[in-house]
């Protein structure tokens, strides 16, 4: 199956592998990217439901009309911040299109705790995610995505 969304998050992305955290690294709930992020703001990669919102804000859940679910975990760790730092602008349930912006995080302060922003993109349940980057109109990187489920 092939899938195109928009960056979640702007920033370089890079493998999964290279998180530091073992569950993403190790591609325990699916394949994915790895992103290094410029700025502190979360948009929707697809419209879709909002199947998984942490109270923290750290981490969001989306599912298209298609079954494509993906996960967006704001940095390493930052569920120990308590929502401190981040900012949501939707709820658990929520339609959201693509493009929305889900929330916002601060990335000086994340660091400044002592966590590292970087923000591991999974397709829940996916294997062999092959990604290939295009410019779209507004500067925005959309991502051309084969999942292999």
């Amino acid at each position: 199956m092939k899938t195109k969304f928009l960056m979640p998050v702007k920033g370089e992305y890079t493998s999964i592998e290279k998180t530091p955290d073992e569950v993403f690294a190790k591609k325990q709930m699916g394949d994915g990217f790895l992103v290094t992020p410029d700025e502190g703001k979360v948009y929707a990669p697809f419209s879709g439901k909002v199947t998984v919102l942490f109270p923290a804000g750290h981490a969001y859940g989306i599912k298209n009309i298609k079954g494509v679910e993906i996960l967006i975990h704001i940095g390493i760790d930052t569920v120990k911040m308590k929502g401190e730092g981040f900012k949501k602008h939707v709820e658990a349930d929520d339609f959201v299109k693509k493009g929305q912006l889900l929330g916002e995080f601060d990335i000086d302060l994340i660091k400044k705790k002592g966590y590292d922003p970087v923000t591991p993109v999974v397709l829940i349940d996916s294997k062999n995610v092959e990604v290939l980057k295009k410019k779209e109109k507004d500067g925005r990187d959309q991502l051309k995505v084969s999942i292999e489920s």
